[in-house]
C-alpha cells in the first residue's frame, strides 16, 4: 500500500483473493473497500464479483462484506 504521508510503499496483510484491476474507495469509517477486478485467470475468465475491506487500525482485511451480485 502506498503511504501518501511519507511518500513510500508499506507492506500490509494479503487479501484473501489476489486481484488486479479492482476499484477502491475510502469508506466513512476509514476502511478501504476494494471491489471487483480479476484473478490469475485473467480479465476474460477470472472476473471477480467480490469485495474486501481493509481496516488500517486493525491492519486486517475483511472478506465478509457483501458480494457484488
Amino acid at each position: 500500500m502506498f503511504d501518501t504521508w511519507n511518500g513510500c510503499w508499506v507492506q500490509c496483510p494479503s487479501m484473501s483473493a489476489r486481484r488486479a484491476g479492482c476499484a477502491a474507495a475510502v469508506l466513512r469509517d476509514q476502511r478501504i473497500l476494494c471491489m471487483g477486478g480479476y484473478d490469475v485467470n485473467g480479465i476474460v475468465q477470472g472476473l471477480l464479483a467480490t469485495c474486501e475491506a481493509f481496516d488500517p487500525i486493525q491492519e486486517a482485511w475483511d472478506a465478509s462484506v457483501a458480494d457484488m451480485e
